[in-house]
């Protein structure tokens, strides 16, 4: 559930795609309008006003006209993806399942994701304290943080200055 800076609410859906509320009726996205899949995990919206939705089958943007997906060819490290975060630079980061995480600049003009880290299995991550929180990380037995770059795995109970790019 997620709700949109016009007060919209969106559902996410496991076989109906995503549906939104504006308070007075319901409008439904499915594979047929352009989403990847209609197995919505996440949702969030941009400062630009897009949204985005992570889905089984890759992460598809909504300008609110038109939709665009990105998959494995355009740089995830999985198709599946769980999370999508807008860190404060504006950058998208898209958590996946099985592949790692994938970090996108909407300001550059190649369009593509970049994986981050081979680390990470299964992942879920959130805005932690500044940080990112890996649940699921390989060759550990319990979570780790992961500094900005995801390039390294702190200590969770470690005083650590804030990276820039996290609110």
């Amino acid at each position: 559930i997620y709700q949109d800076r016009d007060g919209h609410f969106w559902f996410g859906t496991g076989p109906g795609g995503v549906s939104r509320y504006d308070g007075h009726s319901w409008t439904t996205f499915t594979e047929a309008d352009g989403l990847a899949s209609n197995r919505v995990w996440s949702i969030a919206q941009d400062r630009d006003g897009h949204f985005w939705f992570g889905t089984n089958l890759g992460v598809t943007r909504y300008d609110g006209v038109e939709f665009k997906t990105y998959t494995m060819r355009d740089g995830l490290p999985h198709e599946a993806v769980r999370v999508v975060f807008q860190d404060r630079n504006g950058d998208l980061w898209f958590g996946t399942t099985g592949g790692g995480v994938a970090h996108y600049d909407p300001s550059a003009s190649s369009g593509q994701a970049r994986r981050r880290s081979s680390i990470f299995s299964s992942n879920f991550f959130l805005p932690f304290q500044s940080l990112i929180w890996n649940s699921q990380a390989r060759s550990t037995s319990s979570p780790a943080l992961m500094d900005a770059n995801c390039s390294a795995r702190l200590n969770p109970t470690a005083s650590i200055p804030a990276p820039s790019c996290f609110a």
